[in-house]
């Protein structure tokens, strides 16, 4: 068939035309190629990167992702105010669990003092009534046999409940140690010189430190009282005695136990010369010997060189020993350096 020149412009023209539209057509799909071990598959996919849903798409992923990050911005202001509100409330609990700590530290102190300052006034009542009691007689001449203070009580015997039997001489130390004071005699002439009236010291056996109580009472003039012996169970309702107080009481407790336990009476030369020398008392038990208020339990051989060693004496002299049943003077040295 021929055709025309006019005929094959119309036809050239509808086909391109036709190729024009399959190509702006073909143009909004994307052609995907998948290769498997038999065969090819083509998978045709429309084309959205230009449309108007993609565009839609991108905001609203946008507009979410903003709202996100806002979200998470106020939630890390929060959780750094929360952190703050924390370190604030835990320096506040430190701080009141600290104050806790100085209220009870100054609560225990005060107690302490109080039970002291009660202990004086009753160890002073002690001391006055057996001195008016014995005024006319002389409270000396009383004392000048002490076996009589070496004696049994329903307070002793409570106290040696409470003591294991095994190592019973060692326990018994320690319980003195931990439980009672060192006390100066009120008014008392003694090695350590006159206590004063407006305050009363004791001596912490336990954590080795003196304590001074005030006592606000109104000044009085007084005889200087001679130095006072006590009994075991004042001793132990006074929590604390001197030096022989606290002997007495060991040695008490030793004799209700089944021991032979003596009182000896030493007098010390220290080998510091600014120190003046002291009547002092000291245990012996068996082969122990034992120093409640300079803390000194020794057993074995040699006790009176280990012991003289010990608290760094020149020489100690035995003036005398008793104990509940006897009594003897001595004039015999120790030890001497």
């Amino acid at each position: 068939m021929n055709l025309s020149d006019k005929d094959k412009a119309i036809v050239a023209l509808i086909i391109m035309i036709i190729i024009t539209l399959f190509i702006s057509y073909s143009a909004s799909f994307q052609i995907i190629r998948l290769k498997t071990a038999k065969s090819n598959y083509i998978i045709i996919t429309r084309n959205i990167d230009n449309s108007t849903e993609l565009t839609d798409l991108l905001k609203e992923k946008d507009s979410t992702i903003y709202d996100l990050e806002n979200e998470i911005k106020t939630l890390k202001e929060e959780k750094e105010k929360l952190n703050s509100d924390i370190e604030e409330k835990d320096s506040e609990i430190e701080e009141k669990k600290k104050k806790i700590e100085r209220l009870e530290e100054a609560s225990k102190e005060l107690d302490k003092k109080n039970k002291l300052y009660l202990s004086s006034e009753k160890r002073l009542a002690y001391i006055l009534k057996r001195y008016s009691y014995f005024l006319e007689k002389n409270i000396e001449e009383y004392q000048k046999d002490p076996r009589k203070f070496i004696k049994e009580s329903e307070e002793l015997e409570n106290m040696v409940k409470n003591i294991d039997k095994n190592d019973f001489l060692k326990n018994l130390y320690d319980y003195i140690i931990d439980n009672f004071y060192y006390f100066y005699d009120p008014f008392t002439m003694t090695s350590e010189g006159i206590q004063e009236w407006n305050f009363f010291l004791a001596y912490d056996l336990k954590n080795e430190e003196w304590i001074k109580v005030p006592l606000e009472r109104d000044e009085l003039i007084l005889s200087v009282l001679p130095e006072t012996i006590f009994y075991p169970e004042e001793t132990i309702n006074l929590g604390g005695g001197d030096c022989e107080d606290l002997t007495i009481l060991y040695v008490s407790a030793c004799i209700y136990n089944g021991y032979e336990a003596n009182v000896y009476v030493v007098d010390i030369i220290s080998e510091d010369p600014s120190i003046q020398p002291i009547s002092h008392t000291i245990v012996v038990v068996d082969n122990t010997l034992v120093d409640i208020t300079m803390k000194q339990f020794i057993v074995g051989e040699d006790i009176f060189e280990r012991y003289g060693k010990a608290i760094k004496a020149e020489k100690i002299t035995l003036i005398k020993i008793y104990n509940n049943e006897k009594i003897e003077n001595k004039n015999i040295v120790l030890y001497s350096t």
